[in-house]
């Protein structure tokens, strides 16, 4: 995500739930049009003990839109948002590398978005409606 929308969807967010405590945004982005081409989820399996401190820090990481724990054979998944592949490797490489208590690192590359948290999707760009659905073809019309 850009560093300067992230920080000002964060600072109004913050400001307004703080000042009513009922309000919330949940923005969605064409991130692609915005010059970041490289989205994945990484699926991380880290040491329980250090589960928490490896998910805050990879929630202050700007790279990272979404972070939670779940279960299963992962314990923690992320959301990344990168520029292309190169940046995706070095973010990959280099900060997750370093997190702590990383024992193991899935990659799932998004290969194509057709939905955001509420935004339907229009190849990169945001879509006002969902596209309809292709019409069956009837069993006779096929012959």
């Amino acid at each position: 995500m850009c560093k300067p929308y992230a920080d000002a969807a964060r600072t109004a967010a913050s400001t307004l739930a703080r000042a009513a405590g009922v309000l919330y945004f949940d923005i969605d982005l064409a991130t692609q049009v915005m010059g970041f081409a490289s989205s994945a989820y990484l699926w991380l399996t880290v040491e329980p003990a250090r589960l928490e401190e490896t998910g805050e820090l990879l929630a202050g990481h700007a790279e990272v839109p979404f972070v939670s724990a779940i279960t299963g054979a992962c314990n923690l998944i992320a959301a990344v948002i990168c520029r292309d592949t190169e940046a995706l490797y070095r973010y990959v490489t280099t900060r997750i590398g370093a997190a702590p208590g990383v024992r193991q690192l899935e990659i799932s590359p998004i290969l194509r978005r057709v939905k955001q948290a509420g935004t339907w999707m229009d190849g990169p760009r945001l879509a006002v409606a969902p596209r309809p659905l292709p019409q069956p073809v009837p069993a006779a019309a096929r012959v």
